[in-house]
């Protein structure tokens, strides 16, 4: 009876999953093409999360937005507000999955045009007011780190483009002509933004429509976010009659100077896919085993993230058995036809996408005529095998030079934080004669600096003039340590291995000048030795955050990101994992393997084991003086509470009191109380407290301890 309720439940839940989520399918099995979406829409346009693979949206010409988030397994419709759903342009925003622009083709109403979505595509409102060509979208890019700011292009193909090319930075209430410099052909189909320095951008025009005049098809670059344009077509034929539209272009992920760009092949079948390895200085044909039949059109083009010799295209039009998606590992000397399984080379396909986390997965947007040949196909590969982890570290090798350090030009998105912030890192000083900074925005303004002062070796903020010094903290010359920071607009807090070692009320104003940042550096203070997994929040952490995530790195099992704006891991590279600030190093500055005290969670290859059962152990040592060490364990999830009271029951510090993980914990007490000073001797007692998430019963206890002087 129990196996037939069991039978009986799993088959309602299909039949709701079913009904809720319309057409589900399983990913097929590796190396062969799959489909993953089949509801008869043209799929004009893909876009894929940066940082989750498994949140993909589909844009089609006949049923509007689909949204999945487990990578295909299933899709839903997202069109609410969405009151024209023909739809052929999607772009989601790299620094906030939530945000997403799309675009649709033109019927000559007020509804067509630009659409923003600020909630994952829950609700869609139109922001196109500024855009004055017929409201046909033909691609959106947006800036990676500022959804607010983002390029669009207009052009229906039918008539000519009077602007073409459009920009907003205010979030698409407003759109302004972004074309300085483009020539006298302003139909653009293709933009490609740098997701390192994204003022840098290209952009690719269609051929003119009446008159028809001879080879207008052109790549153009921006060094200044579009404000101007420079025509970068060397290498792009310039005799043809009709011109080759630049229909779709991609940057790599790994060197962007290496751009793909796929365009129609006219009567002189010159078009076809071109590439850089310049930067747009010049461009080569790379178009050796694709279709070269006058009219071919590759529609789209992806280089896979992480290659730059790995390149995808997507044909529309072309000979019998030549359209669906081809493929080249070298460069695009030689190409394939990549078509197998469910993808079939009649198919038209407009959007490709790639999934990097996993089994890596190219999807493809279906959009032929008839039916089959729509919707969203797949082929995934096994997931690589990883390579022995590393962890390494930034080294600052020579003390009391003034010249080694990381340069980080200023970005708006490192002040305005109000008064709030956090600033950690693993740092194992290589001297003390001088002073060693680990973070300073600002230079000589010192908008919020962390740093160790010389000699004393105890560890200083800095906002402005003021300077906040923990002198129960000092740190030892060779000696790894992790060090945090937090400022919640009244209390500044030190934290040494996560231990609380200072709590002191003080006034501070972070400055928000417009100078560079420093990692390694502020303004004479070069310091030397080694930094680590730096992070900078906008947030003041709690003692308990900042304890469970001293020994992982960013994002290896992190629960909670909310205010996180940038991370340096050290291990290859000076560009942080969040907010995308290149370093630049200056002087000597080099990569080190390192050996922390505790592994790093994403570096260890084994997890303690979650303790079946909550407890908490007596303090040792105890006697003490002047530290001791607390440990306690939660079987879930819980919110922890441990204050410690005197003999006459007053309280007189609390050393925790936030949300914890499951596991074994330790908390250090080093004798100091809310104010400041250091308690007499005597008997303290610590009162523990655990209240489960899940609703389980509080867990309390209570332990003697005695200070002793």
């Amino acid at each position: 009876m129990k196996e037939l309720r069991y039978l009986f439940a799993c088959v309602t839940l299909c039949v709701l999953a079913a009904t809720i989520f319309g057409p589900v399918y399983a990913q097929d099995s590796l190396n062969i093409w799959s489909q993953n979406l089949s509801n008869n829409a043209r799929v004009y346009a893909m876009a894929i999360s940066a940082t989750n693979g498994n949140l993909i949206y589909c844009a089609g010409l006949d049923s509007g937005v689909y949204k999945t988030t487990n990578a295909g397994v299933n899709w839903v419709p997202v069109n609410n507000g969405l009151t024209y759903n023909k739809v052929q342009a999607i772009a989601m925003s790299p620094s906030n999955n939530n945000i997403l622009y799309c675009g649709t083709d033109q019927n000559g109403a007020a509804n067509s045009g630009v659409y923003k979505t600020t909630d994952g595509g829950a609700n869609w409102t139109l922001v196109s007011t500024g855009i004055t060509d017929d409201k046909s979208i033909q691609v959106i890019a947006i800036h990676p780190t500022n959804p607010n700011i983002a390029w669009t292009t207009a052009f229906t193909g039918l008539t000519n483009s009077t602007i073409g090319l459009y920009k907003t930075t205010d979030g698409g209430a407003n759109w302004f002509a972004s074309n300085t410099g483009i020539g006298p052909v302003k139909n653009l189909l293709s933009i490609v933004v740098n997701p390192l320095n994204p003022n840098t951008l290209y952009c690719g025009t269609s051929f003119n429509l009446a008159p028809l005049t001879v080879g207008q098809s052109r790549v153009y670059k921006s060094t200044d976010g579009g404000a101007t344009w420079v025509n970068m077509s060397n290498g792009w034929p310039t005799d043809s009659t009709i011109g080759h539209p630049i229909r779709a272009l991609s940057m790599s992920t790994v060197d962007t100077n290496v751009i793909l760009a796929a365009s129609f092949l006219a009567a002189d079948t010159l078009g076809g896919a071109y590439v850089t390895k310049n930067g747009g200085v010049s461009w080569i044909r790379k178009n050796n085993g694709l279709p070269s039949v006058n009219g071919a059109l590759q529609r789209s083009c992806l280089i896979r993230p992480g290659s730059t010799t790995e390149f995808f295209v997507g044909f529309d039009a072309g000979g019998a058995n030549q359209r669906g998606v081809w493929r080249t590992t070298n460069g695009g000397d030689n190409w394939f036809d990549f078509n197998n399984g469910a993808m079939v080379n009649t198919f038209t396909i407009r959007g490709l996408v790639f999934k990097t986390q996993g089994n890596p997965t190219l999807y493809a947007g279906g959009a032929t005529a008839t039916v089959p040949g729509r919707g969203v196909y797949e082929y995934s590969w096994a997931a690589p095998t990883p390579p022995p982890a590393v962890n390494r570290a930034l080294l600052f090798p020579t003390p009391g030079v003034n010249t080694n350090y990381v340069q980080i030009p200023f970005q708006a998105s490192m002040v305005g934080f109000g008064n709030n912030i956090t600033i950690e890192c693993w740092v194992k000083i290589g001297g003390s004669t001088t002073a060693n900074t680990v973070l300073n925005k600002g230079a000589a303004s010192f908008d919020y600096q962390l740093g160790i002062n010389s000699t004393t070796i105890f560890p200083f903020f800095r906002a402005g003039a003021t300077v906040v010094i923990d002198s129960f903290a000092n740190l030892a010359v060779g000696v790894w340590a992790h060090l945090a920071v937090t400022y919640d607009g009244t209390t500044i807090k030190f934290y040494k291995d996560g231990v609380l070692h200072l709590s002191r009320a003080v006034a501070l104003t972070l400055g928000s000048s417009t100078n560079e940042m420093r990692i390694g550096r502020g303004n004479n203070d070069p310091g030397s030795g080694y930094l680590d997994e730096m992070r900078l929040w906008s947030v003041a952490r709690t003692q308990g955050q900042i304890d469970s995530t001293k020994c992982k790195k960013y994002p290896g099992s992190f629960t909670s990101t909310t205010g996180l704006k940038a991370v340096w891991h050290f291990d290859s590279t000076y560009v942080d994992s969040i907010s995308n600030y290149v370093g630049t190093p200056i002087g000597t500055v080099a990569f080190d393997t390192v050996s922390l005290p505790c592994v790093p969670v994403s570096v260890a290859e084994n997890k303690p084991p979650v303790p079946s059962d909550y407890e908490l152990a007596q303090n040792y040592p105890n006697p003490f003086n002047p530290t001791t060490r607390i440990e306690f364990s939660l079987a879930e999830e819980s919110n922890v509470r441990l204050r410690v009271y005197n003999i006459l029951g007053q309280e007189v510090v609390t050393l925790a009191n936030e949300q914890r993980s499951p596991g074994n914990h330790t908390v250090e007490w080093n004798g100091i109380n809310t104010s400041g000073y250091r308690v007499t001797s005597g008997v303290y007692f610590y009162v523990f407290e655990a209240i489960p998430t899940s609703g389980r019963l509080t867990f309390t206890k209570v332990k003697k301890m005695i200070m002793l002087k």
